[in-house]
């Protein structure tokens, strides 16, 4: 008697057994879809960082070059004000 009554009781285990391992399978491909996803995003990200930092660095290297630049041009005005202010105070006691 016990016979007829565990058969549906392992019919039924055995097909909640089988969708679990269905969903089981069905979720662990949903991660590793979403596994693949973050790694593409992380490597566009990882990407975008490094162009970000070389654009950096050029800027960094640009800013010197024009404070450079802007050092020389300034000093030339000081030196070309310094000039005119002898020329002047030259034809000022001449006059």
């Amino acid at each position: 008697m016990p016979e007829p009554t565990l058969s549906p009781e392992v019919a039924r285990l055995s097909a909640e057994f089988a969708a679990f391992v269905a969903a089981s399978r069905t979720r662990e491909q949903e991660l590793q879809a979403a596994l693949d996803q973050r790694y593409a995003e992380t490597a566009e990200l990882s990407r975008l960082l490094v162009a970000s930092k070389r654009r950096e660095a050029v800027a960094k290297k640009r800013i010197a070059t024009l404070k450079a630049r802007l050092a020389e041009h300034e000093a030339q005005s000081n030196l070309t004000a310094r000039l005119r202010r002898r020329l002047n105070r030259g034809t000022g006691s001449a006059r």
